[in-house]
């Protein structure tokens, strides 16, 4: 519902692939469409995208924000 929703508001909508493909296929496409897009603010959830994400953005001028759902408690 989500991606509809953001589709009706005309906002870019790109699914990337993450598990069909390797890690370095994904940062490709991912850095290609920060490229085209050209956004002042990416925004990741959980850790894998962030990764990702921090990866694919080198050297461009975006800001990264991150929002974590979930961090387990300290096994310590």
């Amino acid at each position: 519902p989500l991606l509809d929703r953001l589709r009706a508001m005309e906002c870019p909508v790109i699914p990337l692939p993450v598990d069909e493909v390797g890690t370095a296929t994904t940062v490709a496409a991912l850095r290609h469409t920060l490229k085209r897009l050209r956004p002042q603010v990416a925004h990741s959830h959980l850790a894998k995208a962030d990764i990702l994400l921090a990866m694919a953005s080198v050297g461009l001028p975006i800001t990264l924000l991150t929002t974590e759902h979930h961090i387990p408690p300290d096994r310590f």
